[in-house]
């Protein structure tokens, strides 16, 4: 039972099956055409026969002579006296009565397709008929028969050995599969082909490629969660004990609770940040969709982080098109806190923050540059990674989730974001939005 649950095995049956109807339904089909010729065949060497008997009939051969003389091994010859014939059926008396000397009564049987001749010799009938197991028709159904077989067996050799070439890269995919199931994402199936089972084995190892990327990033995220969990529970740690120490002037006890608020508060946007992100993953976020004004909600956050561009002496450059939007009000603001706080963070004194809202089509397309540290080439493909901090110096000012959340917020709402920068120069986060064809009334 093990054995008949194999695709080959199954291919086999299946292919033998196929071949077999094909094959009978054929020969079927052939009989059908050849049938009548051969019994037409056959009622010519009966009726040449028959003629013959006829003919020997007024020579001075006997009866048995002339039987002998014209014997055929695939019909039989019977001669019966006039008071001692066994009537063929469908042959009557009347029959016999009616039927004159030295002339052929030729007929089928009753119930069987092959002819029969009957003839009044002398003062004796003849009947003759083809063997049933031996003449034309039957010889033509046996070979083909044989034909039949001997077409299965090679067939059947045949695809065994086909079914096994198509099932060998299938079962090295199995065992792949089996390596992937303990864990070793290394493993690459070696097989090029164009045909469905090439596709599979293509995507099979691309899979293993993304699995094994996920299962570095898994690695890596579990590795910054607890570094970034880490350090500031240390600090907190650390400067809890010195607080402890009745020595501390005033200053010093000052500057140690102000870190450990510090790092506090740290810990706390850190653990937000991870809740939202594993809400947005798992789609676990209800949609809230109102109507708002885009322009107007950018202003608002403009304005809430207005003590950071302050402290930073920073020109803000705002064009803004009036925009109306559908969407997640609550979640779309923090994609712009994210970006106008890192546009700060990285600008120098004095600098300029640009900020540009237009419609494009069917897309709200909102820019925001600034003319800061900017970021290499090499760090660019990664700043949506989650815990990526492509500047080091900056590490105690945020945690790496910020771009990864904005990320995720737009795959969420269908939206897009795009980057372009220069070390040294600033750089300039565009982000698309689409737009509703009927915007929706507020809620």
């Amino acid at each position: 039972m093990r054995h008949f649950r194999s695709i080959q095995i199954k291919f086999m049956f299946v292919f033998i099956g196929i071949l077999l109807v094909a094959c009978i339904a054929a020969m079927l089909l052939a009989s059908g055409f050849v049938q009548k010729s051969i019994l037409n065949e056959m009622k010519t060497q009966i009726m040449t026969t028959a003629n013959n008997i006829v003919r020997l009939a007024d020579t001075d051969l006997g009866m048995e002579e002339i039987i002998e003389t014209v014997s055929n091994p695939f019909y039989s010859i019977r001669v019966y006296d006039a008071d001692k014939i066994t009537l063929p059926k469908g042959v009557t008396d009347e029959t016999l009565s009616t039927l004159e000397q030295n002339t052929v009564y030729f007929a089928s049987q009753e119930g069987n397709v092959f002819p029969y001749a009957l003839l009044h010799v002398r003062d004796s009938y003849v009947i003759m008929t083809p063997h049933t197991d031996n003449n034309e028709l039957v010889n033509f159904r046996s070979s083909a028969i044989t034909a039949l077989f001997f077409c299965a067996t090679i067939g059947a050799m045949l695809m065994m050995v086909a079914v096994t070439q198509v099932t060998k890269p299938v079962k090295t995919l199995t065992r792949a599969t089996k390596e992937v199931a303990k864990g070793n994402f290394d493993v690459m199936v070696d097989y090029e082909s164009c045909d469905e089972v090439g596709q599979l084995a293509h995507h099979f190892n691309l899979m293993t490629r993304e699995l094994k990327n996920m299962e570095y990033l898994r690695k890596d995220f579990v590795s910054n969660v607890s570094h970034e969990f880490k350090t500031p529970i240390a600090s907190i740690q650390g400067f809890a004990r010195l607080l402890k120490s009745k020595d501390l002037t005033r200053e010093e006890f000052d500057e140690y609770t102000d870190v450990i608020i510090s790092e506090s508060d740290r810990l706390v946007k850190l653990s937000s940040n991870l809740l939202r992100l594993s809400r947005l993953e798992n789609q676990a976020i209800p949609e809230q969709e109102t109507e708002f004004s885009l322009d107007e909600q950018i202003r608002k956050t403009i304005l809430l982080l207005e003590n950071e561009w302050s402290k930073k002496n920073l020109e803000l450059d705002i064009d803004m098109q009036g925009v109306m939007y559908v969407g997640n009000e609550e979640m779309l603001q923090q994609v712009w806190i994210n970006l106008i706080s890192n546009a700060i963070k990285f600008s120098h004194d004095g600098g300029v923050l640009w900020v540009r809202l237009e419609k494009d089509g069917n897309f709200a397309k909102v820019e925001i540059a600034d003319n800061g540290t900017g970021i290499s080439e090499e760090a660019l493909p990664r700043i949506f990674e989650k815990f990526y901090q492509g500047d080091p110096s900056h590490s105690r000012q945020g945690n790496g989730l910020g771009l990864a959340l904005v990320k995720q917020i737009l795959n969420s709402c269908g939206g897009e974001i795009s980057v372009e920068s220069k070390l040294g120069k600033g750089t300039r986060f565009t982000v698309r939005l689409p737009l509703p064809e009927k915007p929706k009334k507020k809620a």
